[in-house]
């Protein structure tokens, strides 16, 4: 993993980050290269500071010649290090570690983890260490070819030197046999493959931007929450997933504005309804998405029954409450309303006594709907068997009488 050193904007982020380079090279977005998200930028993450350190590592041995990765690292930590250093130590030629270079000025620049100069062979060697475990094909790499052409006009400068072949080397020892990977090609090719990239930079540097909203480029880009491409690419998503059941969505301009916005707001409340019944549905078929459970919804509101309606108006009308607090709108106060009436006017000792004869006189709400909801919820889940037994319990006899 080289570290971009140089061509950093004013929040400390690489421009064009050779790491980057799928973004805005090689049909990326490079519309995301000049959205001010310095307020959005996530913090580093943990893989990346721990990678940075087994680089750290790695520089110290080489530099040092020491023998063997410290103790203090973990038994595959020090055997990934030790892979990579073994590597580069046992390379015929000059070597030179964290070599800093620039391919565009103060725009698209990075530092080579290992570089390695052959004169007898002629043969520039550009090495690059990954100690993740996700594998990373280095033939044709765009990030590799940046940092290696801005090695090569870095030596051409300083040695005054034309190398005549250049190989790309990725040593990834989490991938065992498959490391290290190598891709040797002319200077030449290098060279125009690189010019592509300048090209690349100086569009987005004339304003000659381009949005690409795709899964892989909006992934990791931190201004998904306010770019409008990757909304109307929602929207389609959404409209392609749902179209069936929800029908067509209105169309959004290239330019959406809060009317645009409001216009869609009944088409994604179908949308998430019709994602709602889904997995609602098949979490009572029993298989519900995978991190979710179902449970019993919320009750519904208490009321009174038939016959206690008429026997807790009297009891309220008793406690000395008018009748424009028992019959209004309603058009009768409900239990919840007679809770609050007897809290506005009893104590604590009173109202206990008062709430228990009401609660004679209602019932309770039925059941909830089933309803989907994270592992984590505090709610038990339920069963196939529950629901059944809830939803025909009108049905059932506590006992079968015998024919």
């Amino acid at each position: 993993m080289a570290n971009e050193k140089k061509g950093r904007g004013a929040d400390g982020h690489a421009f064009f980050a050779p790491s980057k380079s799928g973004t805005w090279w090689l049909g990326g977005c490079s519309a995301s290269t000049v959205v001010d998200v310095s307020s959005l930028r996530e913090r580093a993450k943990p893989a990346a500071d721990h990678g940075t350190m087994l680089h750290g590592v790695a520089e110290k041995m080489l530099r040092s010649g020491s023998p063997a990765a410290p103790d203090s690292l973990t038994p595959p930590d020090r055997r990934s290090v030790e892979a990579y250093v073994e590597y580069v130590r046992g390379r015929k030629g000059k070597k030179l570690f964290e070599f800093v270079s620039e391919l565009v000025p103060g725009l698209c620049g990075g530092t080579a983890d290992s570089v390695i100069l052959d004169f007898e062979e002629d043969l520039l060697e550009v090495v690059d260490y990954k100690s993740g475990s996700g594998f990373v094909e280095v033939r044709e790499n765009p990030q590799e070819i940046i940092y290696a052409a801005g090695v090569l006009k870095k030596l051409r400068r300083l040695l005054g030197h034309e190398f005549k072949r250049v190989r790309l080397t990725i040593v990834q020892p989490a991938m065992g046999d498959a490391t290290p990977t190598r891709w040797e090609t002319t200077v030449a090719n290098l060279l125009e493959r690189a010019d592509e990239a300048i090209a690349a930079v100086g569009a987005v540097v004339d304003g000659r931007v381009e949005f690409n909203a795709t899964e892989e480029n909006c992934r990791w880009c931190p201004a998904v929450a306010i770019c409008p491409e990757y909304e109307r690419f929602r929207q389609a998503a959404a409209r392609d997933a749902f179209s069936e059941f929800i029908g067509p969505a209105p169309v959004v301009s290239d330019e959406p504005t809060w009317g645009d916005r409001l216009r869609l707001v009944p088409f994604l409340k179908k949308w998430i309804k019709a994602v709602e019944d889904h997995t609602r549905n098949m979490g009572i078929a029993g298989e519900p998405p995978d991190g979710f459970k179902v449970v019993e919804g919320r009750k519904g509101n208490r009321d009174w029954t038939a016959e206690g309606k008429r026997r807790a108006l009297d009891f309220l009308a008793k406690l000395g409450f008018e009748e424009t607090d028992l019959y209004g709108e309603a058009p009768v106060v409900s239990p919840a309303k007679a809770d609050e009436l007897l809290k506005m006017k009893f104590k604590k000792e009173e109202l206990a006594e008062h709430k228990k004869t009401l609660e004679q006189h209602w019932e309770h709400g039925k059941p909830g709907s089933p309803t989907v909801v994270p592992e984590d919820d505090s709610r038990p889940a339920i069963d196939k068997g529950d629901l059944a037994r809830r939803d025909f319990a009108e049905f059932i006899t506590r006992e079968e009488t015998p024919e």
